[in-house]
């Protein structure tokens, strides 16, 4: 088989009309800060889920899609796409964070969903635990401690109806939103009554 013909610069092309590099001609690049699809997707997925992203460009993306900044400098795209990597893992549930809750469900009942409420728990006393309406507290269901940012708690509980809740739910959380969609009008838009169960 004869030589494919060499093209201006180095190149030359192949039986598949592909262009390459001929490293007699030049030396191959140093493999330095390569990157592959997968953390360019990281990135994107670290951009988009940040909250200061999110209340700069609310209106924006309301209307439009989101658009997606270049990153200032290496050292901070890695960062990202470390942290969209995590959040991607956790959210396709390969994590193994996933079952650390930091949530619980401590009373039993029916489980009916009445009418979802947040309710938010006091902030802590000593030893980082709080005391609820039934005289529980979040030792009692070996959750993590409340998070705190400021020294302020931000955590509740979600009522489902009189007594049934969820414990120790970050306030974020309940006031996330999907679209302009809370993501808490799924739960109030179940059905309501005693066939409405979790």
């Amino acid at each position: 088989m004869s030589e494919p013909p060499a093209v201006a610069g180095g190149l030359s092309r192949g039986t598949d009309n592909s262009a390459s590099v001929d490293n007699r001609i030049q030396p191959p690049l140093p493999q330095v800060d390569l990157f592959s699809p997968i953390d360019i997707l990281d990135y994107i997925y670290a951009v988009l889920h940040c909250p200061s992203y999110r209340d700069k460009y609310k209106e924006f993306l309301k209307i439009d899609f989101p658009r997606v900044p270049y990153p200032t400098d290496k050292d901070t795209f890695w960062q990202l796409v470390a942290l969209g990597g995590e959040l991607r893992q956790i959210h396709l549930l390969y994590s193994l964070k996933v079952n650390q809750f930091i949530t619980g469900y401590p009373v039993g009942g029916s489980n009916v969903v009445e009418r979802p409420e947040f309710k938010s728990v006091p902030p802590a006393v000593a030893g980082g635990l709080t005391r609820r309406a039934d005289n529980s507290t979040n030792a009692d269901h070996h959750l993590q401690p409340p998070t705190t940012v400021g020294g302020t708690d931000i955590t509740g509980d979600v009522y489902i109806n009189f007594t049934q809740y969820f414990a120790n739910v970050p306030e974020t959380a309940w006031n996330f939103y999907i679209r302009r969609i809370p993501a808490r009008s799924k739960m109030a838009q179940r059905p309501q009554g005693p066939h409405a169960r979790f």
